[in-house]
């Protein structure tokens, strides 16, 4: 892995221990480099000095940036400091530095396909047809279960002040974001 500066010259280099699976993703002077059988190495974004990557069970997608955000492998976000993602019918935050485990949510079954969603403290995180929003400790505040809805799970829910917005088959839902 190398960073130019835009003079074109190089500025760092930096060893990676297997293959890079897709481009690397910057946010918050780190940078995220997905490597092959779901590790994702972690870099110092001034020098290119590693920090401790971890495993995230990837399912083999890009990571991504939205506002200064890392989205991970495996779809994560961060989220009161830490990294959410999901994985394996799983909500997981680790700590990005160790990539320890802090806490974890089991979907009980549901299948995850999107990337967890933040807003005003809270993650929003569709396991099938069930939307779980589970608050900075990891504490589930509500499980909505979605029946009759046929959901794509795919796309990732939407949070406003009012609602969390659910892609369906025939439309958007509209959930009330308070009890």
């Amino acid at each position: 892995m190398r960073a130019y500066a835009l003079d074109g010259f190089l500025e760092w280099s930096a060893r990676m221990p297997g293959s890079v699976e897709e481009p690397p993703v910057v946010a918050e002077n780190v940078v995220y480099v997905p490597m092959s059988g779901g590790a994702l190495v972690t870099l110092e974004l001034a020098k290119g000095t590693r920090l401790k990557g971890f495993a995230t069970e990837s399912a083999d997608r890009r990571p991504n940036q939205f506002n200064g955000t890392a989205v991970v492998p495996a779809d994560g976000a961060r989220f009161a400091g830490l990294v959410v993602h999901m994985s394996y019918g799983k909500l997981v935050a680790v700590d990005p530095q160790d990539g320890s485990p802090v806490w974890t949510v089991d979907g009980q079954g549901g299948t995850a396909e999107n990337t967890p969603t933040v807003y005003e403290g809270l993650v929003y995180a569709l396991f099938g047809e069930k939307l779980y929003v589970v608050d900075r400790d990891g504490v589930p505040q509500r499980v909505l279960t979605l029946d009759g809805v046929s959901v794509l799970p795919e796309y990732s829910p939407v949070a406003d002040a009012r609602h969390v917005y659910v892609a369906t088959l025939t439309g958007i839902a509209a959930i009330d974001r308070l009890p």
